[in-house]
């Protein structure tokens, strides 16, 4: 570390960063904070510990016993702002303290600056912790009853007690004893710094969670917006069956009113309202702020939130996908058109999913049949399909015991089943030749005969190639 006197221009550059880790941990109100007067008597107790850079270096200061007086003195004293008085500003070392803990009467400079003292400034290192502590518990016997004391952490404030606590006017929490840390300090004292700063450790006699304050504040909704920050998509609510929506969050803060830190998950959801249908995506934030892409399978109204942690979306995105847009064509006549998709905005615009030469002709198109617009399979065709799959496990196994009599030939025939039957059922979910046409046939229960008849024929197929092997067998 470098001595005092030589930090130069460093502490002009470290100083922003001071100012922003200087943190209020006790009150909680910077509001409730008072501060000296130019008639106040002020006495500052600093922990002036000594260290070695090298084993044959001299021992060093890590805090001069003046440094927070001096500053106190060139900012707000005689010669800086006027708000103190030079003379009434007192510096000793902490260690002195010790002396008056142990003295039945005590005396000398130190006693008596303490009984006429207005403001009794800590300014305490992880070492002197439990000196400062113990002057604390036994305030009165060296300051007047309406004295007030600000302790000044330079380490881990994580020693005091919330007895010891209350017995301050004022908290502070400076995590440094370099220069800058300490200049900034100082102004704390006289309100001069914005105490923004959050403790980076929990505090447990402030009952001051670290983890839990720094995740996304549940008083506060998640707001959600379409497109990027710097391309945002126009506020087009309805949308094509196929295309992608980009959804990002508007910032996230936590509960010390900070930005959340990158990679804290955030699960986004897009639900369609009529079934229940839901699709999550999870992304992690960057720079406060999450992205992710839906890409959407059919049809139907649905709502996009997000969540994380306690916090949540309260007003979700809602949307509509549509397989075909209705467009009225000069001349007043209604046509489908797979190529445009309605804004929901008081003046209705066409948005064109390709370039728009700036001279357009739109021929009407013959109506769809109304079965274009119907899917061919839902989540109630899924389970159903599903269960007459399970339901065909079981001749299936019969099958194979019965010709090999081994559970090897019992798995074969299974996996023939239920491979089979996947196969027709993705086949004629997807829409394959012919798909429709079973639909007109057989309506509501096409998906789960096709996938029961496949698997039915995959059962045949595997027991015949199995009778083949055993005839070949010597």
């Amino acid at each position: 570390m470098k001595p005092w006197h030589r930090w130069g221009g460093f502490s002009e550059a470290l100083f922003p960063v001071a100012q922003r880790a200087v943190t209020l941990l006790f009150p909680e109100n910077p509001q409730l904070v008072s501060r000296p007067g130019r008639e106040d008597e002020i006495v500052i107790l600093t922990d002036t510990a000594e260290f070695r850079a090298c084993p044959t270096c001299p021992e060093l200061a890590r805090v001069p016993e003046g440094a927070i007086a001096s500053t106190l003195q060139r900012l707000y004293g005689d010669t800086g702002s006027g708000e103190l008085s030079d003379v009434l500003i007192s510096s000793h070392p902490l260690n002195a303290v010790g002396e008056l803990l142990g003295s039945a009467s005590p005396g000398g400079t130190l006693a008596s600056d303490l009984a006429g003292a207005d403001w009794v400034i800590l300014v305490v290192q992880d070492d002197a912790e439990d000196l400062a502590r113990r002057f604390l518990v036994a305030r009165e016997r060296w300051l007047a009853e309406d004295a007030q004391v600000i302790w000044i952490a330079l380490g881990a404030p994580v020693q005091l007690d919330a007895t010891a606590i209350s017995h301050l006017s004022a908290y502070y929490g400076v995590f440094s004893h370099t220069p800058p840390f300490l200049d900034a300090s100082a102004r704390a004292i006289l309100g001069d710094v914005p105490l923004t700063g959050a403790p980076p450790l929990s505090i447990p006699a402030l009952n001051y969670d670290v983890e839990r304050a720094t995740q996304p504040n549940p008083a506060l909704s998640i707001g959600l917006n379409l497109g990027s920050s710097t391309e945002p998509e126009r506020q087009v609510r309805s949308l094509r069956v196929g295309d992608s929506v980009l959804v990002r969050t508007e910032p996230i803060f936590d509960r010390n009113g900070n930005l959340v830190s990158d990679g804290v998950p955030v699960m986004f959801e897009l639900r369609y309202v009529d079934d229940g249908l839901a699709l999550q995506q999870v992304e992690a934030t960057e720079d406060g702020i999450a992205r992710t892409r839906f890409l959407l399978p059919r049809a139907g109204q649905v709502r996009i939130s997000a969540s994380s942690g306690a916090a949540s979306t309260r007003e979700p995105l809602e949307l509509a996908v549509l397989d075909v847009a209705t467009v009225a064509l000069p001349g007043g006549t209604p046509t489908r058109s797979a190529n445009v998709a309605i804004s929901n905005t008081p003046a209705p615009t066409i948005v064109a999913s390709t370039p728009v030469p700036p001279t357009v002709t739109l021929v009407a198109a013959p109506p769809l049949p109304e079965e274009a617009n119907r899917a061919l399979v839902n989540i109630s065709d899924f389970f159903l399909s599903l269960l007459g799959i399970v339901i065909m496990i079981f001749p299936a196994i019969a099958a194979g015991w019965a010709t090999s009599r081994s559970v090897d030939g019992s798995l074969r025939i299974v996996l023939g089943t239920v491979v089979a039957a996947l196969t027709g059922y993705v086949y004629y979910g997807m829409g394959g030749p012919g798909a429709s046409v079973v639909r007109d046939v057989l309506g509501e229960v096409a998906a789960v005969l096709v996938a029961t008849t496949s698997g039915a024929l995959g059962l045949a197929f595997t027991w015949w190639t199995m009778q083949g092997l055993d005839e070949e067998r010597p």
